[in-house]
């Protein structure tokens, strides 16, 4: 009964499909959670509990759908899904289990990383890889994941390289390990734009602990929502509504306009030039 009322709540719902999917998601998402945290039993006061929770469930999820619908712009449609976006063709790579554990405190990202790095580039990611590297005793003490990154634009850059060259991008492992599927991992054959440093003549990505800047193949750019620069009045939201859970704790935002990339370029010189 209470299943058939939560659905007969997102049926008067009216607004665009996109927002509406999202909701969709939200909902069934935290009816399955109750469905699953009530135990059946022929006792009258589980069966009470259980439905008690079904109800605050409904009025829970009721007051979801109210903030969310009122934090939208029913004129613009604002709200766009993943599984609408159109990526290259991306062939999937299986990585070596990860042999140490890393404990890392991870500091929130910040625009002022740009400040660190050498290189900011747009490029096509066209091979990755994986290193191990051991100790004296013969020991695997480090692992890696190796991006080989084909440069397509130049934002900044105090190395010798230059569009159209190939870069090698090497990352500790546990930072590709950590991530869930392409919707956060660099994949092969898709475009991102990539803040880099230089130490030792090796180059890494800055901050990998959280999906990158990525290029759809119609110029599209989607982005996490820890770039306030880069959110505008035209800026949507993103419903992950594909099968693949993602960690990323805030929301992945997309832009479609012309002036993307020189809003990126202007708060790249904010900190480099």
């Amino acid at each position: 009964m209470f299943e058939e009322n939560y659905k007969s709540l997102f049926e008067k719902i009216t607004v665009d499909e996109n927002a509406k999917e999202s909701i969709k998601i939200k909902m069934q998402k935290e009816l399955n959670i109750m469905n699953n945290s009530t135990t059946k039993t022929k006792s009258k006061s589980s069966q009470y509990y259980k439905y008690g929770a079904l109800v605050a469930s409904i009025l829970i999820m009721a007051t979801i759908t109210i903030n969310y619908l009122g934090n939208q712009n029913p004129n613009n449609g604002d709200t766009v899904l993943y599984s609408s976006l159109n990526f290259p063709e991306s062939t999937p790579v299986d990585s070596p289990a990860l042999i140490n554990e890393v404990g890392v405190k991870i500091a929130p990202f910040s625009e002022t990383f740009l400040s660190e790095s050498n290189l900011v580039i747009k490029g096509t990611v066209v091979d990755i890889s994986f290193n191990e590297y051991t100790d004296a005793n013969n020991q695997i003490d480090r692992q890696t994941v190796v991006y080989t990154v084909l440069i397509d634009k130049l934002y900044y850059s105090n190395t010798s390289l230059k569009e159209g060259d190939t870069i090698t991008i090497e990352n500790d492992l546990y930072t590709y390990t950590s991530l869930e599927g392409s919707l956060e991992k660099l994949s092969n054959n898709r475009k991102y734009i990539l803040s880099i440093k230089q130490e030792d003549e090796k180059f890494s990505i800055i901050y990998p602990f959280a999906p990158q800047i990525e290029v759809t193949s119609d110029g599209k750019y989607l982005f996490p929502d820890h770039w306030p620069s880069l959110i505008n009045k035209t800026t949507k939201t993103v419903t992950i509504d594909t099968e693949e859970e993602i960690n990323y704790s805030g929301e992945m935002k997309l832009r479609e306009d012309s002036e993307f990339e020189v809003d990126f370029q202007r708060l790249v010189d904010t900190y480099l030039k």
